[in-house]
């Protein structure tokens, strides 16, 4: 490798490891739409069809958001002064986690360490992902018979 380009992929961070790919996902996206398909039956949406979300991709770190649009407020902002049953209202419409991510030319895979559902910890969440323009779209594989699309778009 010549010295300017050496210097070049030093400067951009452009060492060994990243892909084209990963540098194609890297940013913020907000969610367009999330819908589940059953294996039989019609198409659900888990947070209605003005869900909101927002995924991060940066430097080998995902955070993934997504909650309902219509979130009951809970009338204080000390959560130590709402019910259990009020907080497990809202949680129920919000969902969260982060961790570190790999990514090949088709799937992208989420290594989760920190989740607002404990279960999801130290798991790792494989998504089948096309990226076209600004617009990224997520498959799951089925789960409990569902397979699951998110379609986001570059901030």
């Amino acid at each position: 490798m010549n010295v300017s380009l050496a210097l070049l992929v030093s400067v951009l961070g452009l060492s060994g490891c990243k892909s084209n790919k990963e540098y194609q996902l890297e940013g913020c996206w907000t969610l367009q739409s999330w819908e589940a398909s059953p294996e039989v039956g019609e198409i659900v949406y888990p947070y209605g069809t003005d869900a909101r979300g927002e995924l991060c991709y940066n430097e080998g770190r995902v955070h993934l958001t997504l909650a309902h649009f219509s979130r009951n407020q809970l009338g204080t902002k000390n959560r130590s002064q709402v019910s259990d049953s009020l907080l497990g209202q809202a949680a129920r419409r919000y969902y969260n986690y982060s961790g570190s991510y790999d990514c090949t030319d088709s799937t992208v895979e989420h290594y989760v360490e920190f989740c607002n559902v404990p279960d999801w910890e130290a798991t790792s969440q494989l998504r089948y992902y096309t990226l076209k323009d600004d617009e990224l779209t997520l498959h799951s594989p089925s789960v409990n018979s569902m397979k699951h699309t998110l379609i986001w778009k570059k901030k």
